[in-house]
């Protein structure tokens, strides 16, 4: 817990190896009770192990240099507010992703879609798939997200192996957006929240950014309605919105996208692409089979994989 400063923590320490490894000499911060003196003539308190000290109040937990402390063990008392509370650091999974040597196929007698193929994506780069029908965007893209595993070759994020990254780890770093997204046999907010406790503000900012609102407004009960039958009552477009809604809202800091916007006009395909492909500090890996102007200028490299298989 990243404590620095924190005015919302209250916190107390409950075992100093050492005392002079808390800084405390005329800090007005700082209000300490001795607990227990086995000499008096030690009053001296600095690295005296004859003197057990409890903090009794800090009103700046950055007063305390406690960093990287092994002689110090805190326990947290009272947090006023969760979100005041940093999230837990990145384990170091998020990185490039690299494809080295890779080879697949999907089945023992058919022909490799791609032989010792190297792609390299850049953490937080835009990168746009194009060739023919059968050269392997879907399949690159699957194999990003976990999906196909039984490749040969290596696949890395951030040096890490595919092998030692968990279906759980990539699913918490990746957004997939599919040509056909499955849609959730419950209300359409819950469609778009996956049940999580979203501040409606954003919600509606996000329902308006995706071009939801005509379709909520027509629903019987609005964003309570519920979608029956997966969603057989919604066009494809519909589904496509919902689905870049529903991504955007996860916020994931890699979003790869697979023809995701076929079922929808121009005008609304190039303002859902343009959403995920200028969002910042995201990863972005896109197949598509109408690569537009204004698109292709959001993109740090367009792959020809039918090239690069050559």
């Amino acid at each position: 817990i990243e404590m620095e400063e924190n005015p919302n923590i209250r916190m107390e320490v409950k075992e100093v190896k050492n005392h002079g490894d808390i800084e405390i000499d005329e800090n007005p911060n700082i209000r300490i009770e001795v607990k227990e003196v086995k000499n008096p003539g030690d009053i001296e308190m600095e690295e005296n192990p004859n003197i057990r000290m409890e903090v009794k109040e800090v009103k700046n937990p950055g007063d305390i240099e406690m960093d990287e402390n092994p002689n110090i063990r805190m326990e947290v008392k009272e947090v006023k507010n969760l979100e005041d509370i940093p999230k837990r650091k990145d384990s170091g999974l998020l990185g490039n992703i690299k494809f080295n040597n890779i080879s697949y196929k999907y089945s023992k007698n058919d022909k490799p879609l791609f032989q010792n193929l190297n792609l390299d994506f850049q953490l937080n780069n835009k990168y746009i798939l194009v060739g023919d029908s059968a050269a392997g965007k879907s399949t690159i893209l699957n194999l990003v997200a976990g999906l196909l595993r039984n490749n040969s070759g290596d696949i890395k994020m951030n040096d890490i192996s595919y092998s030692a990254i968990s279906d759980n780890d990539l699913h918490e770093k990746i957004s997939y957006l599919q040509q056909d997204p499955y849609i959730f046999s419950a209300s359409l907010k819950w469609n778009l929240t996956l049940g999580k406790n979203i501040p409606d503000a954003k919600i509606n900012n996000v329902i308006h950014e995706c071009g939801l609102e005509d379709m909520v407004a027509k629903l019987p009960n609005g964003l309570d309605t519920v979608l029956s039958d997966q969603g057989k009552q919604l066009s494809g477009g519909q589904k496509q919105r919902i689905s870049f809604a529903r991504e955007i809202l996860r916020d994931k800091p890699i979003y790869l996208l697979d023809e995701a916007t076929s079922a929808l006009d121009k005008s609304a395909s190039v303002k859902l692409e343009k959403a995920i492909l200028s969002k910042k500090n995201t990863t972005v890996i896109m197949v598509t089979h109408h690569l537009r102007e204004e698109i292709k200028q959001l993109a740090n490299e367009v792959i020809n994989l039918n090239e690069v298989k050559e």
